[in-house]
């Protein structure tokens, strides 16, 4: 049967957010993200949750990457092992991206639940503003919105794209509609040795997931940054 395209997860994104930062943003694949900050103060509860914003904003160029890539799976009618050794190796770019999103999903949603403690604390109550607050719960309900979003897209995975042993090779991201801003951020799949470039970021030999801006990357087998940047589609794969 010709797994049907995901459409739902497309509709329900509402576009790559713009984040702040390195040119090349490393997204966590096997580790939780950075741990909640103790708060002493209303000044540092008020940091703790604008740090906590910007982390939430990275997940949303992985929920494109996957979304993206599911449905090149499924309308390209290719399924079981015959993916897996198709050049493209769809369902491991899934897998690895899919891994980056429920990592960088769990480390956001831990600190929000523990901002969400602090804003009751004697040290952040009395000072904290109501729409402060309204903006909290807004996020812990995007959170869990991403949540079951993560949740579908995981279920399709299981029926329609096989654990695929083969390693990544180098591969072309997917399009884009020609309304997404060329700023937005980018979500790829690199591998090293080399340096992911402009910013020469080390890698490995393992598939790292990092967030592009709309400059561009490349990788350098050098000590030093000597490719020319290139622009990227959701779901590249970039190799020495």
């Amino acid at each position: 049967m010709r797994p049907r395209p995901l459409l739902l997860l497309l509709t329900a994104l509402a576009g790559p957010a713009q984040a702040e930062g390195p040119k090349a943003t490393p997204v966590p694949t096997m580790a939780p993200a950075q741990a909640a900050v103790p708060v002493r103060s209303l000044v540092e509860w008020r940091t703790e949750n604008a740090a906590v914003a910007r982390a939430f904003s990275r997940i949303a160029p992985l929920e494109e990457a996957v979304a993206r890539a599911q449905n090149t799976l499924a309308v390209g009618g290719v399924s079981g092992r015959v993916a897996c050794e198709d050049p493209r190796n769809l369902p491991r770019r899934i897998a690895v991206l899919g891994r980056a999103w429920q990592v960088q999903l769990d480390g956001v949603q831990a600190r929000v639940r523990t901002l969400e403690t602090q804003a009751d604390s004697p040290l952040v109550l009395p000072l904290l503003e109501r729409p402060e607050r309204a903006k909290l719960e807004q996020l812990s309900a995007a959170i869990e919105q991403s949540r079951q979003r993560l949740r579908t897209a995981a279920a399709w995975s299981r029926q329609h794209a096989p654990a695929c042993a083969e390693a990544l090779g180098a591969a072309i991201g997917i399009s884009r509609p020609m309304e997404v801003s060329a700023e937005a951020n980018t979500a790829i799949i690199a591998l090293g040795p080399g340096l992911l470039c402009p910013d020469e970021r080390p890698l490995t030999a393992e598939a790292g997931v990092f967030l592009i801006d709309g400059d561009g990357a490349c990788i350098s087998a050098s000590d030093s940054c000597t490719c020319e940047p290139k622009p990227v589609m959701p779901a590249a794969v970039l190799t020495p």
